[in-house]
């Protein structure tokens, strides 16, 4: 496996999604990752974020932090052929979806299978801090996103892992939030990886039916 040039790799970032007229830029993640721990104001926003009174503000203050595409270096929000794959997917772990797990033992669990499986590379705090992204490694080409990302579900899933299905989207948009440990815990393992991926499913054929 050859190793992967990772400050190369860009991704598309919009800095205000609820505006029409902000245009989606390509810039370098290991950037965007730095920003994560040393921006001030995505560290106050954070702060409001966790600070909200209901779910309504949460989601007003929520809407005000940038975005990336991490699944594209891209200058679009929708497909194009100028796109380029990066062989990257975020997965997100909503900490709703695991009423019964603490924070430190769904970090044990993806922690082990960082560990254990190559292509998982490394994590980061979802904005509400009750949840994860992950990021993994797929092929990158657009055919084999939707495959790919099942094949991530259910090795989650055999760790007892739920997922949001949402990340299946091939331009799926993640919010930055802050997080003041995102070297340790992302930086540094994806300047590591060696450009492992998941195996896709197998494409499965789909039977023609025909009126008799």
């Amino acid at each position: 496996m050859m190793a992967t040039n990772i400050r190369s790799i860009n991704v598309g970032l919009q800095r205000n999604i609820t505006d029409p007229n902000c245009k989606v830029e390509s810039v370098p993640l290991l950037t965007i990752l730095d920003q994560m721990r040393v921006s001030d104001k995505l560290k106050d926003l954070t702060e409001a974020v966790l600070d909200a009174k209901n779910k309504e503000e949460r989601e007003s203050i929520k809407r005000q932090l940038p975005a990336i595409i991490i699944s594209a270096d891209t200058t679009s929000r929708k497909p194009s052929p100028e796109d380029t794959r990066t062989g990257l997917i975020m997965m997100d772990i909503d900490g709703k979806d695991h009423p019964d797990m603490l924070m430190d033992e769904m970090v044990e669990i993806v922690e082990a299978m960082i560990a254990e499986y190559p292509y998982i590379i490394g994590r980061v705090l979802s904005v509400s801090w009750k949840g994860l992204k992950v990021l993994c490694g797929i092929k990158p080409d657009i055919e084999s996103h939707l495959r790919s990302f099942m094949a991530l579900e259910a090795v989650f899933a055999e760790h007892g892992i739920i997922v949001d299905r949402a990340c299946k989207d091939v331009k799926r948009v993640n919010f930055l939030c802050h997080d003041p440990n995102v070297k340790e815990t992302l930086t540094d393992r994806l300047e590591r990886w060696q450009g492992e991926h998941v195996e896709p499913l197998p494409e499965v054929e789909r039977k023609q039916y025909k009126i008799k």
